[in-house]
């Protein structure tokens, strides 16, 4: 077996987004062989692949651990049949990343975390409303952009992979085993990795359902509505309405997925699910049927 320790990285967890990413970094990242990069999503191979190696090694505390580096986007590839106008393939940099990885860590092992197709594209589009990039329906927002799409194609995305890596070195990962059996998870990424288990992990995995607000609304929850004396003041000079406004969205619940829209989601993935399957050489993964109209 390659020895994954020091840099370049030879361990990356591609993605995919809103699908446990975080949550398996954070467990893994325990390990006392384990050094994960800061931020946990540089986009190196993506969008900051211009600013060269030495900067990317900058980003890891002990290069000299086995390195993870779980930017999600390295599994955004935009997909023929969903190109816009702004997705060409010339000098887009999400094409092209598994030959970049490749050329850098030719022996590297890739953790692929799937989830429920739906259940991605909605939680991905809430993530995009709260975080103040997203204000279409969530129909309308499908229909005009692929960016929601493509993140759930896993088939697709692996391919590009399979081109340059061998299949013993991708391990697909499903979310939802991830949240029930997190220690389970964690065990067999460290076995495919060459790594002794570590029987000490703090788990700590929790659902959120509250939104996670970013930007402005993100700092005003965390910095300033937490602080009284801020507070205080901050509803002296608000308007009632703005401050009712921001309370709103800081307590919000993202809502339940509507029949209408899980159908129409679904209809995007409906031979998705098999072809995983048969890429990841695990017959039974995503057992959950897409036409289940619930989030």
């Amino acid at each position: 077996m390659a020895d994954l320790k020091g840099f370049p990285p030879k361990t990356f967890i591609i993605g995919a987004q809103k699908a446990g990413t975080t949550q398996l970094s954070a467990l893994l990242s325990q390990h006392d062989e384990i050094c994960l990069s800061e931020p946990k999503e540089p986009d190196f191979f993506t969008r900051n692949y211009d600013k060269g190696f030495d900067w990317y090694k900058s980003l890891f505390n002990n290069p000299d651990k086995c390195l993870i580096d779980a930017s999600t986007s390295y599994t955004s590839r935009p997909l023929p049949e969903l190109y816009e106008k702004d997705q060409a393939e010339s000098n887009n940099p999400l094409v092209g990343v598994p030959e970049r990885i490749f050329k850098a860590s030719p022996d590297a092992k890739l953790i692929y975390i799937v989830r429920n197709p739906v259940k991605r594209v909605y939680s991905g589009y809430w993530h995009q409303v709260t975080a103040g990039y997203e204000q279409r329906p969530l129909i309308q927002a499908i229909e005009e952009s692929s960016y929601y799409k493509r993140f759930s194609k896993y088939a697709e995305q692996l391919q590009h992979y399979l081109e340059y890596f061998p299949k013993e070195n991708v391990l697909v990962v499903e979310f939802e085993e991830l949240i029930e059996e997190p220690k389970k998870v964690v065990n067999q990424c460290l076995s495919f990795m060459g790594i002794p288990e570590k029987e000490n992990i703090e788990l700590g995995l929790h659902k959120n359902k509250s939104f996670q607000l970013t930007g402005v609304l993100g700092f005003i929850n965390q910095r300033l509505f937490r602080v009284k004396p801020v507070l205080k003041t901050i509803r002296k000079l608000m308007p009632d309405v703005l401050v009712g406004y921001l309370g709103d969205k800081v307590t919000a619940k993202v809502p339940k997925i509507t029949e209408d829209e899980h159908q129409f989601i679904a209809q995007y993935f409906e031979d998705e699910i098999s072809r995983v399957r048969a890429l990841s050489n695990k017959g039974d993964m995503l057992k959950e049927p897409l036409d289940k109209g619930q989030n």
